[in-house]
């Protein structure tokens, strides 16, 4: 009976991980709408677009967004992604911290890059960087 008991709690928690895995195992991209709110906050912290209103405000927000527009990232069940972005597409890796809890990313020939997971579902991934900007990714 503990045998048994033993082997269904180990089970568990391998599925819980492979679950999450599974989930995260996709192609990702910048979810535009959803951003176009944490670019207007990003805006006011930054003292060259601080004072910006109106037509100025709603032109840096969409720029924003356009740029960002171009981020994607293909994360594989073995752990190696695809990653494009306004610079072109690498080749890269991914991986999660033990508790599943922060997302490292690495192109190929850069440093890893290391994102604490807010949310993740079928559909929407919300990271924040740690420079402390946060993503929000559709599925795509």
């Amino acid at each position: 009976m503990t045998i048994c008991i033993a082997l269904f709690i180990c089970a568990g928690s391998l599925y819980a991980q492979s679950s999450k895995t599974e989930l995260i195992s996709k192609k990702w991209v910048i979810n535009q709408e959803a951003m176009r709110p944490v670019i207007a906050e990003i805006l006011k912290l930054d003292p060259e677009t601080a004072s910006l209103t109106g037509e100025a405000r709603e032109s840096a927000i969409s720029e924003g967004v356009k740029r960002l527009a171009k981020m994607r990232i293909e994360m594989n069940t073995d752990g190696s992604a695809i990653m494009a972005s306004s610079k072109g597409e690498d080749k890269g890796t991914w991986r999660f911290n033990k508790k599943e809890t922060e997302l490292y990313t690495k192109r190929k020939g850069s440093k890893e890059r290391k994102f604490t997971i807010k949310s993740l579902s079928e559909d929407q991934l919300v990271i924040v960087s740690s420079n402390n900007i946060k993503l929000i990714l559709k599925s795509s």
